[in-house]
């Protein structure tokens, strides 16, 4: 990859399709119905939930979007909320894929439909899912972002109070967690919780992913309080000339009615392997903002500070054979105000290649995070709003969430 191919890649304005339709959810159903248990070895069909159109997204629609933003999302969300002796650092998914995204020299300009790049569809089969589930995320993720309007998110087994018994359900395989996702700014906003999916195969193995994330996607619900929770499962199919992303819908299977009339001392109550009930919701709320606290953490790699505000929620960090310290931050002044963060150099996976990416977080957010004034944090996010990214060079994203990703490029 040269120097003129990354530049072109991130000045280049590409187009994905988001559907969520009625014969979308008709195929999903019949990926269901066609489902036979494996006999063989006496194993039965895990319970599932009926998919419908996220009314809110009604039919199919064009969204654009620049590269920046795309690695931005990925890096964020692919951040691990707990930190391990393999990814100390976030800043590998923010910028490993300018290869992957291809550039077309038969459709120069704006809006040019998003696709991967032949190289990135000749790797190896494992690294190839890796690629596919990872561009799932931040599809998923900017999707949310930009048509949603969510500007905060967290694993959602860091919001729960049994965080450990809900990641066994996961942990056990290769999965990413569930993501739970909301507007920060508006305490009547709902919180998303997503599923995400991806796959370069073809449109029935992006419908089959469905149907497995229709089994797989909690369901959570509150007894009372001032959001919703919605479900959604979101895959993303990386054809060969375009992207698509589909969305559906599994409604919650508990009855508010069910829920306990007493005051109850936790905050969620487990009900099923996959089933949960929100007894308290301002504690709720609290740990998911605690969640979000942690990503934003661990994106400018604060870990020392981070493990510090997980163990004050009784999150589960890990165990370390030694001391994981605070990265050193430094100070940039960007369009969008000043950011506290760090650079990370890039060059020898590129082929000697000297590009660089500063990964920040507004400091008005960030200093009072690192002081551990939680209040002052949430206080400044809630004031924080989406802006354009359309005046912005094409190197430079900033999230509604306080993030910024910067690429240097020579």
């Amino acid at each position: 990859m040269s120097f003129d191919y990354a530049r072109r890649v991130l000045s280049t304005q590409y187009e994905i399709t988001v559907e969520s339709t009625t014969d979308l959810v008709k195929s999903v159903k019949a990926a269901q119905n066609s489902r036979q248990p494996r006999t063989r070895r006496a194993v039965s069909i895990p319970p599932t939930k009926v998919p419908r159109v996220f009314n809110r997204l009604h039919g199919t629609r064009r969204l654009q979007l620049r590269p920046v933003e795309l690695l931005r999302k990925v890096g964020e969300l692919t951040t691990p909320s707990s930190v391990n002796d393999f990814e100390l650092s976030s800043s590998w998914a923010t910028i490993r894929y300018f290869w992957a995204i291809n550039l077309s020299t038969t459709l120069p300009g704006a809006n040019q439909p998003f696709c991967l790049s032949q190289d990135a569809r000749a790797i190896d089969f494992h690294q190839k899912q890796l690629l596919s589930d990872e561009f799932g995320i931040g599809m998923a993720g900017l999707v949310a972002e930009r048509l949603m309007g969510t500007t905060a998110f967290a694993d959602i087994s860091a919001a729960l109070d049994d965080p450990g018994n809900y990641q066994g359900i996961f942990l056990g395989g290769e999965r990413k967690p569930d993501y739970l996702m909301w507007d920060d700014s508006n305490s009547t906003a709902p919180y998303y919780v997503v599923e995400c999916k991806g796959s370069q195969t073809n449109r029935a193995t992006s419908i089959g992913q469905l149907r497995s994330g229709l089994e797989q996607i909690p369901s959570v619900q509150f007894g009372r309080g001032p959001r919703n929770i919605i479900s959604l499962v979101i895959g993303t199919f990386l054809r060969q000339s375009s992207t698509r992303v589909f969305i559906v819908d599994p409604p919650n299977g508990i009855d508010p009615e069910n829920y306990p009339k007493e005051p109850s001392k936790k905050a969620t109550e487990r009900i099923g392997e996959k089933e949960w009930r929100i007894l308290d919701w301002a504690r709720f709320d609290n740990r998911a903002w605690i969640g979000h606290e942690l990503q934003l953490l661990r994106w400018v790699e604060q870990h020392e500070t981070a493990n510090s505000v997980a163990r004050s929620m009784e999150i589960s960090t890990g165990e370390r054979a030694y001391p994981v310290r605070n990265a050193p931050l430094e100070l940039k002044e960007t369009p969008r105000g000043i950011y506290q963060g760090l650079t990370s150099q890039f060059g020898p996976g590129f082929r000697g290649m000297s590009i660089s990416a500063f990964r920040g977080v507004r400091d008005d957010l960030l200093t009072p995070l690192l002081e551990m004034r939680h209040e002052a944090t949430r206080q400044a996010s809630s004031r924080m709003v989406l802006q354009p990214e359309s005046d912005l060079p094409s190197n430079s994203s900033f999230g509604p969430n306080g993030t910024c990703l910067i690429v240097n490029i020579p």
